[in-house]
């Protein structure tokens, strides 16, 4: 198998402006799947899918160690949220991944977490890096496979 990657890396303010943008076009499915997540960035996202999308099928995806909730490196207010909007949440301890699915309009993958430092929700954030790769079949199988298989 051969693998061919040309794309353009994107900071973490281009990040959350790919994610703002493919947000406001309508789409039937959205996936976040991050190691971290925390309410105020999930809140952010969750507008733009409320206005845009409002009927559309989320599925959400975190690590959610013992520590990280400890740690506040991510919330249990975010999933509070999730819940509050019919929300899929799924946990997935042994995930590391930062990968935003919106419809069909690409992927975003990289290092942002979906928190407020990572999307540069905050004027104090961390130097990410990430770029857009096409939605495809293969992208669908394997995002499916994060979030139902158990991986060895």
């Amino acid at each position: 198998m051969s693998f061919t990657f040309i794309g353009r890396l994107l900071s973490a303010t281009e990040s959350r402006n790919w994610l703002a943008q493919s947000l406001s076009r309508q789409s039937s499915s959205i996936e976040l799947l991050s190691a971290y997540i925390t309410e105020t960035a999930l809140r952010a996202i969750g507008s733009l899918i409320l206005q845009y999308s409002p009927s559309a099928s989320v599925r959400i995806l975190a690590r959610w160690k013992k520590q990280d909730i400890v740690t506040g490196a991510s919330d249990l207010a975010a999933f509070e949220y999730a819940a509050s909007k019919n929300w899929s949440f799924y946990i997935k301890q042994d995930f590391h991944g930062k990968l935003y699915k919106i419809g069909e309009g690409g992927v975003l993958v990289g290092s942002p977490n979906l928190t407020a430092s990572g999307l540069a929700l905050t004027s104090f954030h961390n130097d990410e890096i990430a770029t857009v790769i096409p939605t495809s079949e293969s992208t669908n199988l394997t995002i499916d496979n994060i979030f139902y298989r158990d991986w060895e």
